[in-house]
């Protein structure tokens, strides 16, 4: 919160001998409190003024003057900043209580289009598809606090040969009454099952492609069953997508783009970019292998439909940029697609937003032949521990199953997004019901702990007679550390940021709960404040990860 008027104090005393920016990177949190609140080295300076580090840090001390700071001490070529803790706390609690992006942020005014979840339809929701959900959601809800206007895109696997593949076993095998009743495991059977039968029965596959073709010539048996597959699968979604509380702005499957198709060829062509070689049309790219474009056939790929996505993003929502939340064994492919716009000239930045996988005992969690794992019966195996945890902890709770519910919710999410995105995790009930560590529920629960406590006064809690003491510091100071951590969530993509910033928060509160009385003790009014404040941030912190907390567990 105070980082960039040091930084402003810092530039000022230095007469723009470094920018800003600059001198933003190189300010830090000593990992020692006794070094002051922020630190900044000299060392980078000693070439330019001629100097060494300890004349500078010393010269420099003495030119810093502001307000928030109470002192800056030089200390073997290291500027330390100590900040004024009594004024300090105020403008803190201020800040939190309006809830308020600070003028930091740089994403206000830009148009970020997110392409997240995007399950195939017909299949079973899988755990990849889980993280892209999770994480693409979170990172919505963080760049519309940065001020970006966000639309984000469930960008289905609607069309490919695989629905030849399922027309045909759904005439062969299908039953109208049991796809119905339970849509994506029927659906998914009967995929399955034409697999099992085609490597006896070859000619199968001969009928699939010819039940694709039909299909892409718009023959009305084919469409109609196309579009009941599609419309059941989206329906299931769905019901997942509510319970995980995840919304979409558009569902814009691959289908979504047939009639975009001739356009992204006749632009190829027109740039003189697609070629003929072996077998496919292919665009060539540069230290990449060749972007296959189509078929000989005719049918199209992958990377034209994410081309004909691009352009129609790009024109229709004017978008700044194209954030794809796709796990990184596609990297290559979208590092095709940023290249493609670029040759282009489309000014649209395109990013991948890669991650690892869930794993369970070491291993891909995923869906297998024969063995499939549906992510609704993973909630409710979540959701029935979490029902047991509070039936030994606090089995006189009012609405059990909802706060079970809200439980779930955070325990799957937070163990999730607390993760690097690039690492992969394993996937752990037990560990992620914990009511201690770095879990969701020790969010949830700390929360609840300080509802509890403000439930216990019927006083009016305001921060007009606020007044500080020294104890109160190691919360206050976390808490000047939000916008922060926001805003590098935000930049770096990582949900992760806010995470470890809302665990510090929750640790230090739980630390100065410890040793310090509340109710009725002495500036109790003051304390109580804070403990609002607190949970309102910890609330909103939460409400970024896509997570609601409860009053009380």
């Amino acid at each position: 919160m105070f980082k960039k008027e040091i930084a402003e104090g810092i530039y000022a005393a230095l007469m723009g001998r470094m920018s800003k920016d600059e001198i933003m990177s190189k300010l830090e949190v000593p990992a020692d409190s006794s070094f002051g609140e922020f630190s900044f080295p000299t060392f980078t300076l000693a070439g330019m003024l001629k100097k060494s580090p300890k004349i500078i840090a010393e010269e420099l001390s003495k030119d810093i003057k502001l307000d928030i700071i109470s002192e800056v001490k030089a200390v073997n070529g290291f500027l330390n900043f100590y900040i004024n803790r009594n004024d300090a706390a105020e403008i803190i609690l201020s800040e939190i209580e309006k809830n308020a992006p600070e003028d930091f942020y740089n994403t206000s005014g830009q148009t970020i289009v997110i392409d997240y979840s995007s399950p195939n339809i017909a299949k079973p929701f899988s755990m990849g598809h889980l993280r892209a959900t999770i994480l693409g959601d979170s990172l919505a809800r963080i760049l519309k606090k940065t001020g970006a206007d966000v639309i984000g895109i469930n960008h289905l696997g609607d069309w490919g040969t695989q629905f030849g593949k399922l027309i045909t076993a759904y005439k062969k095998w299908g039953s109208e009454e049991k796809v119905s009743k339970n849509p994506i495991k029927e659906l998914f059977e009967l995929y399955q099952k034409f697999h099992v039968e085609a490597e006896s029965t070859p000619e199968l596959e001969d009928e699939a492609r010819q039940a694709f073709s039909l299909l892409e010539q718009g023959n009305d048996v084919q469409m109609k069953l196309w579009n009941w597959f599609r419309e059941v699968s989206i329906e299931s979604f769905e019901v997942l997508y509510k319970r995980l509380g995840i919304d979409f702005d558009y569902i814009q499957g691959e289908s979504f783009y047939n009639d975009k198709l001739s356009d992204v060829n006749q632009l190829l062509e027109r740039k003189k970019l697609i070629e003929f070689d072996q077998g496919a049309y292919i665009v060539r790219l540069n230290k990449l292998p060749p972007a296959l474009i189509k078929k000989r056939d005719g049918a199209s790929l992958y990377i034209t439909r994410d081309i004909a996505a691009m352009l129609h993003r790009v024109k229709h929502f004017q978008a700044d940029q194209i954030l794809y939340v796709v796990g990184q064994e596609q990297s290559v492919h979208f590092n095709q697609l940023s290249q493609i716009s670029d040759i282009l000239n489309i000014s649209t930045d395109i990013e991948h937003v890669p991650f690892g996988l869930i794993l369970k005992n070491g291993r891909k969690m995923s869906t297998r032949k024969g063995s499939v794992i549906l992510l609704d019966d993973i909630i409710r195996d979540v959701e029935h521990h979490a029902l047991n945890i509070i039936a030994e902890k606090n089995p006189d709770l009012k609405n059990k199953e909802n706060i079970a519910s809200h439980i779930t919710d955070a325990a799957v999410k937070f163990m999730d997004l607390k993760h690097d995105r690039m690492n992969s995790y394993e996937f752990n009930i037990e560990d992620m019901l914990r009511f201690d560590g770095e879990t969701g529920v020790y969010v949830m629960y700390t929360n609840s702990r300080i509802q509890s406590i403000l439930r216990k006064t019927d006083r009016k809690i305001e921060g007009t007679v606020f007044k500080f003491d020294e104890n109160m510091w190691p919360v206050l100071n976390q808490l000047s550390k939000y916008h922060a951590a926001v805003k590098e969530a935000a930049e770096k993509r990582m949900p992760s940021e806010i995470c470890k910033y809302v665990i510090k928060l929750c640790r230090e509160f739980n630390s100065y709960y410890a040793k310090e009385r509340i109710i009725h003790s002495n500036n109790d009014i003051s304390k109580l404040y804070m403990l609002k404040m607190v949970s309102n941030n910890i609330e909103e912190a939460m409400s970024l990860l896509g997570i609601k907390t409860v009053n009380e567990m």
